[in-house]
């Protein structure tokens, strides 16, 4: 028998309208390595949640057998704001690291779409991404050490807590996006940065998707260039300030002091030339990101999917192009992420809905990428693989699987190829 009272809450731990039989919130390590032994020994299927702000990605579960919260583990650890690092519990939010790290004008290279509610250990196997990916980089470039609980309760330790660690195979990384199939992270530390002096966003139009995105082609390889620049349809932004403008839009990103944002924004108007522009700046800025990483976030009306596309920066005009010319057209909204190599691809949903996305994914993977059903309905998961089709690296990851959870009891099915 397991040695946890039954779920009574059902109703606010679903996924994917899967309930759990027992939702366990551990206070320590050692309550939750007796959970996890148990379940290793009975073959339950555990599911780990924290701020359950990513918990919709991925496939349904067949069941969940438990449901472990680590809301009770949730202390930082470490804080060595001269060695720019933290450490911190996976059940910690990033509402209560923030003011933590602030005391010493730090913060953490991490953004996204209600990342305040996220915790730390479902930023790290969600891998959450956000509209400044690309200057931030993604979370495996800002973690640096990991402390993971296998399948049979045991510790396991990747990485260090010092940026300059070069000892050993980088395991850690392993976890990032892995979305709790390999283990349990208990805690992890992270590389913090300064706060900027100043952030700016330049908001320009442009006469259409593919003219604003070879706008920003053409000054990405400048030695003044931005490091952020996205083209978004008009139709995504009625939901932000934005909303009064009637045509597409170029946004790019400026941070660091006055001068240096001066300088690079006038380049940028120089070369671009733009009729008209508009700049937003401070905290109106940082506003309107959140704004726009809710536009790519999991709160769509039910009648959207929403599907990532991740390409060769060589391919996003053309995949663009491709995307703009299909039979469905009208029920496209696109956001594209220029130097990273992103589409986000709104799809309004229509009756040939499957035969639909499968014309996207053969256009995506035919251009050397790869895509990923990000947000849709239960009911839709139940018509649709939210994976491609990794023929490639399947046996791959099913030998790391099975090398980790020999029995599968960490998030079971809700990975590509079943995993």
């Amino acid at each position: 028998m397991f040695p946890y009272s039954k779920n009574r809450t059902a109703n606010t731990q679903m996924v994917d309208e899967v309930i759990p039989d027992y939702v366990c919130e551990p206070s320590s390590t050692a309550e939750l390595a007796n959970i996890v032994n148990t379940c290793y020994q009975q073959s339950m299927n555990i599911v780990v949640a924290g701020g359950m702000t990513s918990i919709g990605i991925g496939n349904i579960p067949s069941k969940i057998d438990v449901m472990v919260k680590m809301d009770n583990l949730s202390e930082v650890l470490d804080f060595q704001p001269a060695d720019l690092t933290v450490t911190v519990q996976a059940g910690a939010r990033m509402k209560n690291l923030y003011p933590v790290l602030q005391t010493e004008s730090k913060t953490l290279a991490i953004d996204g779409y209600l990342i305040s509610e996220a915790s730390i250990g479902g930023i790290i196997s969600s891998n959450t991404h956000s509209f400044l990916r690309n200057h931030f980089g993604l979370v495996r470039d800002s973690l640096i050490g990991l402390t993971v609980m296998n399948d049979q309760g045991k510790l396991i330790k990747s990485g260090g807590r010092v940026v300059k660690n070069v000892t050993g195979y980088d395991m850690n990384k392993l976890y990032v996006g892995a979305l709790g199939t390999l283990g349990i992270i208990v805690d992890a530390t992270f590389k913090v940065v300064t706060v900027p002096a100043n952030t700016e966003l330049m908001v320009i139009p442009c006469k259409n998707l593919e003219a604003g995105i070879e706008q920003t082609q053409s000054i990405k390889n400048m030695p003044w260039a931005p490091s952020t620049a996205h083209v978004m349809e008009q139709e995504l932004l009625t939901q932000t300030r934005l909303q009064s403008l009637e045509s597409d839009l170029i946004l790019i990103y400026l941070e660091g002091r006055d001068g240096a944002i001066d300088r690079k924004r006038n380049e940028i108007l120089s070369n671009l030339a733009p009729k008209e522009f508009e700049i937003i700046s401070g905290q109106d800025c940082s506003q309107l990101i959140q704004e726009l990483n809710r536009v790519n976030g999991n709160n769509l009306q039910p009648s959207t999917i929403r599907v990532r596309a991740n390409l060769p920066l060589a391919s996003i005009g053309k995949v663009c192009e491709s995307l703009l010319e299909t039979d469905f057209r009208d029920q496209l909204e696109l956001s594209v992420d220029c130097y990273f190599g992103t589409i986000d691809i709104h799809y309004q949903i229509a009756g040939n809905m499957i035969e639909d996305i499968q014309i996207l994914r053969e256009i995506i993977s035919t251009n050397h990428g790869n895509s990923l059903i990000e947000f849709c309905t239960t009911d839709l998961k139940k018509r649709l693989d939210v994976w491609e089709e990794y023929e490639n690296t399947k046996g791959l990851m099913r030998r790391v699987k099975d090398q980790f959870d020999c029995r599968n009891i960490f998030n079971r099915g809700r990975f590509a190829g079943g995993i």
